[in-house]
C-alpha cells in the first residue's frame, strides 16, 4: 500500500512477462495445468495429514521440491528482494528476464527513480564513453543464447578510452544502435556512462 507507483508498475510488467510465458507453455504442452495439479495434490495431502494429527501444516514447503513452477515463482520473488534481477526459464524452456531498476540504481541508500534514469539515458552523446562494470567474459556468459550479435560485438570492442562515436566505428555498428545497447547495459546495471579516459592521466578514487 505504501509502495511507489513506479515500483508497482515494474512488478506488474514482470507478472505480465511470466503470464505470457505460462500461456505459451500451456498452449504448447499444458504446463500450467500439470503444475497446478501437482500443487493441488500436495495441498490435499497436507490437509489430510492435518486432519489426522490435528496440527496445522503449511503446504508450501512440500510443494517446492515437487513443483518447478513453484520454485520459479519463489526464485523470482527472492531475486526481486535481493538483486532486483530476475532470470527464469519457464518449463526449462522459455527465458524470462527482468530488471528492477529500484534495486540496481541507488545513491546513498536512496533509489534513482526510473523516470530520472530514462531522462539521463536520453542525454547520452557521441562524445561519452561506456565503462563496463564487469569483465568481458562475465558479461558474455550472462547473455541469453538468442542475444543480438551486435551486443556481443559491442562488449568485445568496448573500451573506456573510446568515445561512443569511435566505438561505433570499431564495432561497425550505427551510432544509434550503440546508444540503444549502451542504454540497455546501463539500465541493467552492467555499465555506466563516463567521459572517455585518457591513458596519460592519473586517476584516483574520491576519499
Amino acid at each position: 500500500a505504501n509502495a511507489e507507483p513506479a515500483l508497482i508498475s515494474s512488478v506488474h510488467r514482470l507478472s505480465q512477462r511470466v503470464a505470457v510465458a505460462l500461456q505459451h507453455e500451456e498452449h504448447r504442452c499444458q504446463y500450467l495445468t500439470r503444475q497446478a495439479k501437482l500443487m493441488l495434490a500436495v495441498q490435499d495431502e497436507v490437509s489430510s495429514i492435518t486432519e489426522t494429527n490435528g496440527s496445522p501444516q503449511s503446504p508450501f514447503r512440500q510443494i517446492l521440491p515437487k513443483c518447478k513452477l513453484a520454485r520459479d515463482l519463489k526464485e523470482a520473488y527472492d531475486s526481486l528482494c535481493t538483486t532486483g534481477v530476475v532470470r527464469l526459464h519457464i518449463n526449462s524452456w522459455l527465458e524470462v528476464s527482468f530488471c528492477l531498476p529500484h534495486k540496481i540504481h541507488r545513491i546513498g541508500g536512496h533509489y534513482i527513480h526510473p523516470e530520472a534514469l530514462e531522462h539521463s539515458l536520453k542525454a547520452i552523446r557521441p562524445y561519452h564513453a561506456l565503462l563496463l562494470l564487469d569483465s568481458e567474459k562475465a558479461l558474455l556468459s550472462q547473455l541469453p543464447l538468442d542475444s543480438s550479435p551486435a551486443v556481443v560485438r559491442l562488449i568485445k570492442t568496448c573500451s573506456p578510452v573510446k568515445n561512443l562515436q569511435q566505438l561505433a566505428q570499431d564495432a561497425d555498428l550505427a551510432l544509434l544502435q550503440i546508444f540503444q545497447i549502451a542504454s540497455h547495459l546501463v539500465y541493467w546495471g552492467k555499465a555506466i556512462i563516463i567521459y572517455p579516459l585518457c591513458e596519460n592521466n592519473v586517476y584516483m578514487l574520491s576519499p
